[in-house]
């Protein structure tokens, strides 16, 4: 296959299999190449596998679920539509949500990524009002 086309682990991103292997094949987040084949579609959809994990499953926000946060965020086009808007609405409540909860511990090394996804979605996008 050419150098352009999506991976296979792209486009199987719609089943929770797929999901499963993307976080292990890339342990420590996305990588600029995994980016560059990342389109406005699959980085919305990964954005709400994201909140869904967090909101439903379970899956705490950690540093390395919020760097898949932050470089989703690169590749989504201005404007976004209404799925996408009400995405990081909620993104944005679960952060203020988990934020709140860390605020009596303000050593905590998750409060700068956490702060930097508020402002991100929040400002950058428009969610903050």
């Amino acid at each position: 296959p050419s150098a352009d086309h999506q991976p296979d682990l792209i486009s199987k991103l719609s089943d929770a299999k797929g999901w499963s292997q993307m976080f292990e094949k890339y342990p420590h987040g996305p990588t600029m190449e995994l980016l560059l084949k990342v389109d406005h579609i699959t980085a919305a959809f990964i954005l709400n596998q994201l909140l869904f994990d967090a909101e439903n499953i379970g899956e705490p926000w950690t540093e390395i679920r919020l760097k898949w946060v932050f470089s989703m965020t690169v590749v989504l086009e201005q404007p976004c539509d209404a799925d996408t808007l009400s995405c990081l609405r909620a993104l944005l409540r679960s952060f203020c949500r988990m934020r709140r909860a860390k605020c009596s511990l303000p050593s905590d090394p998750l409060l700068p990524p956490l702060n930097m996804a508020i402002v991100i979605v929040g400002v950058f996008f428009g969610q903050l009002g």
